[in-house]
């Protein structure tokens, strides 16, 4: 009874704040279920066992999802509330809540003042990929300070621009200004620039901290200034779907550092900065599905980025004398065939090297240390007259080797193995199942002054057979 009494409440607290927005409704939004039961066998146990899972799901919707906007014209207040509509999933009240999404007071039809909390960050960006999982990008920078307001003119797809000021919440006289303009020239094509600034502390400023006592005195390290900036473009190929989409972003940052010494003056140092790019060659549009083992969700294509931190420092070995060298470059590569390519085929692959630049030059007895991750994943799903049957197979090989000279090295792989079949059909709503489960298959090598000592463990794996009934 509490359950459908806090409900009811919920239903006329939206209904109170939305008007008829949203719409108050019952119906069933999802109403599934499965049982299945796996007997499988350890080969490295040389044990035998039985497994029963089962599942079932009911999601009624109560209130659809929607929002209250204010309206006006000349000089307006503007109030935009929202919620995701309220639901109740097996028994349990989800979602339902409302959200304050905009609170601006508008200038006429293209200038704002915003009195919402946010944040004066700028710069994050993440480089176009097919797969999101594993995100490459460079963050936002900059002196984050949350409360204030944020000054606003759109005009329109032309040009953006939003001006923070910001400061911690309340009274320490710490704040922040950032400035941000996004532009929209052409259809596809989305430019943004944007700067961060940090102010000084009234009363903690550098020369108030050198002026203490040297035991009160307190090192800083503050980010005083910081900007970025990126580029990306979608532009579509043909009728059938297919895109390019190249992006490159970049920011840099501008530090405070107030050092242990009271009698050294603060100094300024700003860094190399960091990028990341991508480019993707996109087929079939937003084909995005599931594909074999170890493959996670992506969109048909082929993809290839990197991240650079032009402040990374690595050193090497040569000729006994330890040396700098620039920073690691990483690439990322993935392709997935999408289920629209090939009629009941569904491939992926992906490739990450930890650093392109890692290798060994035998004649300067230079280091190398990389990582290389390589997976592929595919399933065929055959018709045989009433019956499907979905053979499926993947892999992933994970490397890392790390030398400092011809006598001096390490070497670690590891091999994980997945092979199947499905068999629907035979039974309505009734799938059968064969997996074969191996790994790691691993192989360690360590040379130190020319011995070699190598330790490996390569475990058989399981076979697991199940039936699962679902709907």
């Amino acid at each position: 009874m509490k359950k459908a009494l806090v409900v009811f409440l919920a239903l006329a607290m939206i209904a109170g704040v939305f008007a008829d927005e949203p719409v108050a409704e019952a119906s069933v939004a999802t109403f599934s279920g499965n049982a299945s039961v796996t007997w499988g066998v350890d080969l490295d146990e040389e044990r035998t066992g039985f497994k029963n899972d089962v599942g079932a799901d009911l999601k009624v919707t109560l209130v659809k999802e929607g929002e209250k906007v204010t309206s006006g014209e000349g000089v307006w207040a503007e109030l935009k509330i929202k919620t995701e509509g309220l639901q109740i999933n097996n028994a349990a009240i989800e979602k339902g809540t409302a959200s304050l999404e905009e609170a601006k007071i508008h200038f006429g039809p293209a200038a704002y003042v915003g009195i919402k909390a946010g944040d004066t960050t700028v710069g994050e960006f993440k480089a176009p990929r097919i797969n999101d999982s594993n995100d490459v990008k460079v963050p936002n920078v900059g002196a984050d300070r949350s409360q204030g307001i944020v000054i606003g003119y759109s005009a329109g797809d032309i040009f953006s621009i939003n001006a923070d000021f910001r400061s911690v919440e309340k009274y320490d006289n710490d704040y922040a200004a950032a400035l941000d303009v996004t532009s929209k020239p052409i259809s596809g094509l989305t430019l943004k620039a944007g700067a961060s600034f940090g102010f000084e502390s009234f009363f903690e400023s550098a020369d108030y901290l050198k002026s203490l006592a040297a035991d009160d005195f307190i090192a800083t390290v503050e980010e005083r200034m910081a900007f970025g900036g990126s580029a990306a473009y979608k532009m579509n190929i043909g009728d059938n779907g297919m895109y390019i989409e190249p992006g490159i972003g970049y920011v840099n940052t501008v530090k405070d550092i107030v050092g242990a010494d009271p009698a050294q003056p603060a100094v300024w140092s700003m860094s190399k900065g960091q990028m990341t790019f991508g480019f993707v060659f996109g087929l079939n549009g937003d084909d995005a599905a599931d594909s074999a083992h170890f493959m996670p969700k992506a969109k048909a294509g082929v993809s290839v980025a990197t991240l650079l931190d032009f402040d990374a420092v690595r050193t090497y070995n040569d000729a006994g004398t330890v040396t700098a060298a620039p920073g690691a470059i990483p690439l990322y590569v993935d392709f997935f065939t999408g289920t629209k390519l090939v009629d009941g085929l569904a491939a992926s692959a992906f490739v990450y090297l930890d650093d392109l630049t890692s290798v060994y030059d035998g004649q300067a007895k230079t280091a190398k240390m990389s990582g290389l991750s390589v997976g592929l994943g595919a399933k065929y799903a055959v018709k045989v007259n009433e019956l499907t049957i979905t053979p499926n197979a993947g892999f992933t090989l994970d490397s890392d080797t790390s030398e400092i000279d011809a006598s001096n090295n390490t070497s670690a792989t590891d091999v994980n193995l997945k092979i199947g079949a499905d068999l629907a059909g035979l039974i309505n709503n009734t799938t059968f199942s064969v997996l074969y489960t191996g790994g790691p298959f691993s192989k360690d090598v360590t040379t130190t002054a020319g011995t070699a000592e190598t330790v490996e463990a390569n475990k058989k794996g399981t076979i697991d057979f199940t039936v699962k009934i679902s709907f």
